[in-house]
């Protein structure tokens, strides 16, 4: 599979990050069109309902951002578009290439100077996504809830949380010029090796594979029932493209997931470490329509990441602590 696109280039991809920054922060993006307005970064840290708000309190236009409050839910929003970025690379990159990338092997190709820039931002996001993440399993700000579906969600939140706070100190070190780190499926063959150096190594990889293979069936089953519209805007869930991105993209997952999950279990039983692989073995592994298939369907849900950054409903886990104006309880 190939296209006209040179993606280990820095300036071409300097080039394609805007246009889909542009896109996801204006009209444009859902009305599947363009525009010509400039960026306004806010649009893409403020929520939906203070921006279509016209009125002043206390002399501050309501619709422009309190810094003074909600920085964490500004910088996950952050995080989100660091990760739409990860995806659509990655996407592109098995697309362009024909070969498949992890996350950090994706992060790797943005070199050079405004590459590192970029990488810069997204490890900020990264660390913004990853604590909101920790938070959420701690403080249930999205409320998930204490019954076992909820605390399930809740420790894959916090493993979600662990995984991007290690993208961003990858995208950190990337960024600073230090290339060191084992990226792809040698850092998951790296983590399967200590896991086996440990007394009941083995039993540590099959937990962690059954793990995974309860994060893939539960991205399966949201793409099949469309519940990831329900933490949109309304104005995005309502857009068919934004829906078709959103289920491909989930559905996506949930392949790479089931296989990655495949993969840690072979591992575990065979006591092997080279058994195991990361997301770009697991797409590798499929017959070359298939990849196509999933490379696509890893490129709308980094496209359907820009719609979050903007249009996702977020609570501050600051607002469930005493003290905050809430009293612990969740906003509606």
């Amino acid at each position: 599979i190939g296209l006209p696109w040179p993606m280990n280039k820095a300036g071409m991809v300097a080039m394609f990050i805007p246009w889909i920054f542009r896109a996801a922060t204006s009209d444009g993006l859902l009305g599947c069109g363009f525009t010509d307005a400039a960026i306004d970064p806010l649009l893409v840290i403020v929520s939906v309902e203070e921006r279509s708000s016209a009125r002043y309190v206390g002399g501050v236009r309501k619709g422009v951002l309190n810094l003074n409050r909600g920085k964490l839910e500004m910088l996950t929003r952050l995080g989100f578009a660091a990760r739409g970025v990860m995806y659509v690379l990655i996407g592109l990159i098995a697309l362009q290439a024909g070969r498949a990338e992890d996350g950090a092997g994706a992060l790797e190709s943005l070199d050079g100077s405004t590459g590192k820039i970029l990488l810069a931002l997204m490890a900020l996001g990264f660390v913004a996504y990853g604590a909101w993440r920790l938070a959420d399993a701690v403080l249930d700000n999205e409320g998930h809830g204490s019954d076992g579906k909820g605390l399930a969600m809740r420790i894959g939140g916090a493993a979600s949380g662990l995984i991007h706070l290690g993208l961003a100190w990858f995208a950190a070190g990337l960024a600073l010029g230090d290339r060191s780190s084992g990226t792809g499926g040698d850092s998951t063959q790296s983590g399967a090796a200590t896991a086996l150096d440990l007394p009941g190594g083995w039993m540590l990889l099959l937990a962690a594979a059954a793990g995974l293979l309860l994060v893939g069936l539960y991205q399966l089953v949201n793409a099949a029932k469309g519940t990831f519209l329900r933490r949109l805007d309304p104005r995005a869930s309502g857009q068919t493209w934004v829906r078709v991105a959103g289920r491909a993209g989930y559905a996506a997952r949930g392949i790479v997931f089931l296989i990655m999950a495949w993969f840690l279990g072979q591992a575990g039983l065979a006591g092997r470490a080279g058994e195991a692989g990361g997301m770009g073995e697991a797409v590798d592994s499929l017959p070359q329509n298939v990849e196509l298939g999933v490379a696509v369907g890893l490129l709308l849900f980094g496209l359907f990441s820009f719609v979050e950054a903007r249009h996702r409903r977020l609570h501050d886990p600051a607002e469930m602590l005493p003290g905050h104006g809430t009293n612990g309880a969740r906003r509606p």
